[in-house]
């Protein structure tokens, strides 16, 4: 995964699997604790975050059983949580990866 370095014109930044994960894990510790969400789409969204952490550490095998509603609601979540205020760069690097992600999946239907 790459991510943009802002601090040179540019230039990306590889991103490894365990960095990712672990900020995903984080990502998905404020998915479970968020006020904003309904319990329906949290459960929605923290399944679609699991199962791509379990592809990540699978080195991208799918997860089967995620409908494209869930993957949509996911990805309205993950949109509105990759505008909030105070996050690194690295973190809206992992949820632009996770809005991509998700996107491929309702187009491909996977």
């Amino acid at each position: 995964m790459t991510i943009k370095n802002t601090d040179l014109p540019n230039e990306e930044e590889e991103m490894g699997a365990e960095e990712f994960l672990a900020i995903a894990a984080k990502i998905r510790s404020d998915i479970k604790t968020s006020t904003l969400l309904k319990d329906s789409g949290r459960k929605d969204t923290l399944e679609v975050l699991d199962g791509i952490i379990e592809s990540v550490k699978a080195h991208g095998i799918r997860k089967h059983g995620l409908t494209k509603k869930k993957k949509k609601v996911a990805l309205t979540v993950f949109e509105r949580l990759s505008r909030e205020e105070g996050l690194t760069e690295k973190e809206v690097g992992v949820y632009n990866a996770l809005l991509n992600i998700t996107l491929l999946g309702i187009k491909q239907g996977n």
